[in-house]
């Protein structure tokens, strides 16, 4: 299966004020929902908080098996799409957000 894959491409470049306030506001984001950044969630709470459907969770597996990604890779990206939803100020995470985050780790692997 053939999946594109989806950047979250601004219309036009953000200063380095614009992505300074939107991370601290990402930052605070975090600490409001779960008392920690994404980066330091543990395996219970990512899935409490980085929750994706199940046709996002089919994406995924096909591009772990695909990329050969690793069960802490797995969760990494969780905690990636998480992030990335956070960064759009999304409650909900969308397939969208599953889809860039995969396409950053394809840009490692490809680096490797």
């Amino acid at each position: 299966m053939c999946y594109q894959i989806v950047l979250n491409i601004r219309a036009k470049q953000e200063g380095s004020d614009v992505v300074r306030m939107r991370v601290t506001q990402t930052r605070i984001r975090q600490l409001q929902r779960q008392q920690c950044l994404n980066s330091r969630l543990n395996n219970h709470q990512i899935d409490l908080y980085c929750a994706i459907d199940a046709s996002s969770e089919k994406i995924l597996m096909t591009a772990i098996d695909k990329l050969k990604l690793t069960a802490r890779s797995y969760h990494k990206l969780h905690k990636l799409v998480r992030t990335i939803a956070d960064m759009a100020d999304l409650k909900d995470i969308r397939q969208a957000h599953l889809l860039e985050a995969i396409s950053y780790r394809q840009q490692d692997k490809s680096r490797q």
